[in-house]
């Protein structure tokens, strides 16, 4: 048996010869982690203004309705319940938005608040279906056990990028996630813990100061307009957390652009597993029982 590595711009492509035939087995470079991470927090930086301007609409609502008097006004409470799904909804479009701003900024083409917004508008709802099954698969996965839940969120944390940057209808956004972090699983596990260790620093210096200004938490998420500074902390941080998984999304896809799971349409095609279907709408279904049982669940006596 004879082995010969040929190493090529697409990576190293390890062509093993047996007396049966010749097999080939395809094998990427190596994902640069902190290079990329670095390139993450320049192409933030060189696009700052526009991709905070989404954040800060992505938590606007959540962080007005928190400084309703509802407690003054209760008829207010009607409209911060109805205001909560709103909310929810513009979140959902904001980061849509800014995803679509990323790919359209990172090739070169400048696109304006506006714009992302609009682009982002046909895609919404195949967006908010796919972020449904995602949770759905990896709150399964964690109620089973805590590894497969784990798991399940490594192998689809591009879905909903996928979703948005790709415009072929005939490929599935889980696939192209699976297929991107074939063989790199470890790779963008560790990502995921650098991007988290950057951010720590940050977050426990806000967390550190909250707790100082509180007191304690139950002050804190009493205060609105301490809860108001945090939904903008959020807002703040979210540019860099969707850059750097902007980013490593991309660079995966240059490295594995001629790998057999990308160029091989047949294993990206859709196709509907009924079980997991049904499986997931009966845990949706459990999820809002219980949330609207606790929501609505009267001052005990």
């Amino acid at each position: 048996m004879k082995k010969v590595k040929i190493i090529n711009p697409e990576g190293i492509v390890e062509k093993t010869e047996k007396s049966a035939g010749k097999k080939t087995v395809w094998v990427g470079e190596k994902l640069g982690v902190w290079n990329t991470i670095g390139e993450a927090m320049l192409f933030m930086k060189d696009n700052y203004a526009l991709l905070l301007a989404i954040s800060l609409a992505s938590v606007a609502v959540q962080a007005l309705l928190n400084l309703l008097p509802v407690k003054e006004i209760p008829v207010l409470g009607l409209v911060a319940f109805v205001g909560i799904f709103a909310g929810i909804f513009i979140s959902l479009w904001a980061n849509a938005a800014i995803v679509i701003a990323m790919g359209n900024l990172y090739y070169g083409k400048k696109v304006s608040f506006a714009e992302s917004f609009n682009a982002a508008m046909p895609k919404i709802w195949a967006y908010v279906v796919n972020n449904i099954l995602m949770f759905v698969l990896v709150a399964i996965g964690t109620v089973v056990f805590i590894i497969p839940g784990l798991y399940i969120s490594v192998i689809y944390s591009f879905v909903a990028i996928a979703v948005l940057l790709e415009d072929d209808k005939k490929v599935s956004p889980f696939k192209i996630s699976a297929a991107l972090v074939k063989r790199y699983f470890w790779a963008v596990t560790v990502y995921s813990l650098a991007v988290g260790v950057t951010m720590a620093p940050l977050m426990a210096a806000c967390v550190a100061g909250a707790f100082l200004l509180a007191g304690n938490i139950k002050v804190l998420t009493g205060n609105p307009i301490l809860m108001t500074v945090f939904y903008l902390i959020q807002a703040l941080f979210m540019p860099y957390m969707c850059a750097a998984n902007f980013m490593l999304y991309v660079k995966l896809k240059e490295i594995k652009k001629d790998s057999p799971e990308l160029t091989d349409p047949a294993k990206l095609e859709p196709k509907l597993n009924g079980c997991l279907v049904l499986a997931g709408l009966l845990f949706l279904i459990i999820f809002i029982v219980i949330f609207m049982a606790v929501a609505f669940k009267g001052p005990h006596k």
